[in-house]
């Protein structure tokens, strides 16, 4: 075979092949002696899936800056190897920017950017196993076959991606993939959540943690507040305020929420095994409750969005749902709560994205964008979910770009150049708000109301919003409850409309929606809806 490749990295890679093939061999053999804990089985199989990470990063760093890239301060006189961590943010790093010096790993120098994600991706991971390699190398501690079975995948996936690229697809060839998990990503987790709340030091509840981070299936390519913590606990002592940062990053950022088992919190975590005639016959939708309540409606809409979003597909959550959230409020709806009073990014673009995916006017979002503290890493979602969103997303991303970082930077935004004439007619309607007077916001004059006779019951409900009692949106709403409406009725409730502009009234446009009498009235509600979110909510324009 000729030689694509420099004789250290040749070895490099050798080495980290061999490894991984070994960790292969050691999780297919029996154990032959009784352990005092089964964990200990995986010590010296993670040492070596971590091992054989740190050669195959190390390789590519030697091809593409030369064997003095793994020693440390590139002195190879010294005979000092740098850490694995090191070299991984090297690798890291390159692969970020794009730097010319790692341009040989692309597959498709024109088109490689699914590549370089999944490749940051599995770096990202690799920092996380090289505390189980430490751990297993030198204190002799292992961890669940399911989680040496995510490290041995998270190495596959990285040497399949290593394969793109011609000069090193030689040298990779015929590598066997590792098992496939017997027990699904979440079961994992539900069990490392029951082991981490019975866990007594803190030792212990540190390396559940990580279980976890590694079993995640995705980690956002923009570096979160969680790598540095790990990186600091690795060194020092770790803190009842790291783990408890760390758990409450892993329940609210990566859209993974763990369901409270029914009774208590020692559930029995569950294997699915369909042709398995001995086992348990359950039906697979029956294994999770049904999702009654809007937070376990909220939860489930971020984790399905971010999972296909990993696919590069969008699942985003249904229209009804988003004016459920606004009708509520994210905090009488139970999203937000006394423990956790902001969202991340990761939890509002789902909701953002379909608000601007619709046909017609945009829905109601920026009561949730105004409750999201990470703007830079929502922008980052948007433009991501542009790519596979449909046309209506595409067209209105720049306008919502630009919306968000005046939001950020507390400037004002401007929309005379916009493409979609939501847009363009959110200056026209909020001059027409400021400039209403207060005639038109007091319509009920007594010549109203001669030349349209209310029927009794409306008229019940027009001298309570003439005295005060009620606003115009509460008068709307009631007034559309209504089985049947008179001509006259109607004509009130159109003159109700014009004065639902702002969030304290916007009940009144929720019950157009939702009701028979004003069918015909259902785009004007929606606009109506997206001026007063945006002018309550939104940036100055």
């Amino acid at each position: 075979m000729p030689k694509f490749l420099k004789n250290n990295t040749i070895v490099l890679l050798d080495g980290g092949v061999e490894s991984y093939l070994m960790a292969l061999y050691g999780m297919a053999m029996p154990t032959l002696r009784n352990l005092r804990k089964p964990e200990t089985k995986q010590a010296p199989i993670v040492g070596l899936y971590g091992a054989a990470a740190e050669l195959l990063v190390k390789a590519c760093l030697v091809q593409a800056k030369g064997v003095e890239a793994m020693y440390k301060d590139g002195n190879i006189a010294s005979g000092v190897y740098r850490f694995g961590s090191e070299v991984i943010e090297d690798m890291r790093r390159y692969i970020k920017n794009e730097d010319s010096c790692i341009s040989y790993i692309w597959g498709n120098p024109d088109d490689h950017a699914e590549q370089r994600t999944k490749i940051l991706h599995c770096l990202g991971k690799f920092k996380l196993h090289q505390e189980l390699r430490a751990n297993g190398l030198h204190a002799g501690l292992g961890c669940s076959r399911d989680i040496a079975i995510a490290v041995a995948s998270d190495i596959f996936d990285f040497i399949q991606l290593l394969s793109q690229s011609k000069k090193l697809k030689p040298y990779l060839k015929n590598l066997p993939a590792p098992e496939a998990a017997i027990r699904d990503r979440e079961v994992i987790i539900e069990d490392l959540t029951r082991r981490f709340r019975s866990a007594k030091d803190n030792a212990a509840k540190v390396n559940l943690l990580r279980g976890m981070y590694i079993v995640l299936p995705y980690i956002p390519e923009i570096k979160p507040d969680w790598v540095d913590s790990f990186d600091r606990i690795a060194v020092s002592p770790p803190t009842e305020g790291d783990l408890s940062y760390l758990a409450k990053t892993l329940t609210d950022a990566h859209s993974i929420y763990l369901l409270k088992n029914r009774g208590g919190k020692d559930g029995v975590p569950v294997r699915i095994e369909p042709h398995n005639p001995e086992a348990l016959p359950i039906a697979i939708q029956n294994i999770k409750r049904t999702l009654s309540t809007t937070p376990d409606k909220f939860n489930n809409d971020i984790l399905t969005a971010n999972t296909r979003l990993d696919e590069n597909r969008l699942d985003l959550p249904i229209d009804e749902f988003l004016v459920d959230l606004y009708a509520l409020g994210l905090d009488s709806a139970g999203v937000l709560t006394a423990e956790n009073r902001k969202l991340t990014a990761q939890q509002a673009w789902p909701f953002v994205a379909a608000a601007y995916s619709t046909n017609g006017t945009p829905r109601p979002c920026w009561f949730i964008i105004s409750q999201c503290d990470e703007i830079d890493q929502l922008i980052a979602y948007m433009q991501r979910a542009a790519i596979c969103g449909n046309g209506f997303l595409k067209r209105r991303i720049p306008e919502l770009i630009a919306s968000l970082q005046a939001y950020k930077n507390h400037t004002t935004v401007c929309f005379t150049t916009a493409k979609d004439t939501a847009f363009k007619d959110l200056p026209v309607s909020k001059t027409k708000i400021e400039n209403m007077s207060g005639e038109q916001k007091k319509p009920f004059t007594p010549v109203f109301l001669r030349k349209y006779l209310p029927s009794d019951c409306v008229s019940a409900m027009i001298q309570d919003f003439v005295t005060g009692a009620k606003n115009a949106g509460n008068t709307l709403s009631a007034l559309l409850e209504l089985e049947t409406l008179s001509e006259n009725d109607r004509k009130i409730a159109l003159t109700l409309l014009p004065l639902c502009f702002d969030g304290n009234n916007k009940n009144g446009l929720i019950s157009v929606l939702r009701t028979k009498h004003l069918k015909n009235y259902i785009s004007t509600a929606r606009k109506m809806m997206f001026v007063a979110d945006f002018i309550e909510y939104g940036p100055d324009f």
